[in-house]
């Protein structure tokens, strides 16, 4: 079967689509994993951020006692409530990612925080049994809300907040390597994307070129040998091996040719 001039411009387009169908396969692919690593960037992200608003609400609710034993002040026990309800809000969103991968330790760090209310509730208590303490400088009953702020405080930095830590480690740690491979990712992709590009437009310049090489170098030999037949020259050569049209047309030429050059013979016989 020959290759016809439409067949050449067929396996051409052909070859073009094949490769922008190549690289849409491949940035489809590409932004499906993209999407998915996002998704895991913001769900790191967020249990990041609820661990670190985890602590920043375990200090809080200290700093609120210490502020209501020093100053008297009752506003310093609305910050405390207030932080603990912040933190319950973090360890629920922490939960909500967290609580099939990691449920031992966050049952852990459950039960350390009871504890750690229970400390909480028996120096906010010694300070509400006790509203004239402070100001009467009670040192009797100074010393036992001392004692339970202490008690309070040293398992805040001994057991709760070593506890948050060994959450918030491990996440911070998988945030930093999914950030440095998404980067490296979309990189590659980048890189992947041009090549694809450059050789597609490679391939397709390159295919047009040889297609109109073709038809132009035919053209151009069978324009040279009409024009030496019109001259009389009847042995001139036509060689044209396109395998398409041309190459027919060429044979159509050369039987012409051969025929011309058989008649005139015969009449100089």
């Amino acid at each position: 079967m020959k290759l016809t001039i439409a067949r050449k411009l067929f396996i051409g387009f052909g070859i073009l689509v094949f490769l922008l169908v190549v690289i849409a396969v491949f940035s489809v692919n590409s932004l499906n994993r993209t999407q998915v690593l996002t998704s895991e960037l913001i769900e790191y992200q967020k249990v990041v951020q609820a661990t670190n608003q985890c602590k920043e609400a375990i200090f809080t609710s200290r700093v609120g006692i210490v502020q209501t034993y020093l100053s008297g002040s009752r506003s310093g026990l609305s910050r405390t409530a207030t932080a603990r309800k912040d933190y319950d809000s973090s360890w629920d969103e922490i939960r909500e990612y967290r609580a099939a991968e990691k449920g031992e330790l966050l049952l852990e760090i459950e039960v350390i925080r009871v504890e750690y209310d229970r400390r909480l509730d028996q120096a906010i208590s010694s300070l509400q049994a006790n509203p004239g303490a402070l100001d009467e400088g009670d040192p009797d009953v100074l010393d036992v809300i001392n004692a339970n702020l202490d008690f309070a405080d040293s398992y805040a930095y001994s057991t709760m907040l070593p506890a948050l830590e060994r959450l918030h480690e491990p996440e911070l740690k998988a945030l930093e390597e999914l950030a440095a491979s998404a980067e490296r990712r979309s990189a590659v992709m980048t890189t992947l994307s041009v090549l694809f590009g450059l050789f597609s437009v490679v391939v397709g310049a390159a295919s047009a070129f040889f297609i109109s090489r073709g038809i132009t170098r035919s053209s151009s030999e069978l324009s040279k040998a009409a024009d030496a037949i019109s001259r009389g020259d009847l042995d001139v050569s036509i060689q044209i091996s396109t395998g398409d049209e041309m190459e027919d047309l060429a044979d159509s030429i050369d039987r012409m040719r051969n025929s011309l050059k058989a008649a005139i013979e015969r009449l100089r016989r």
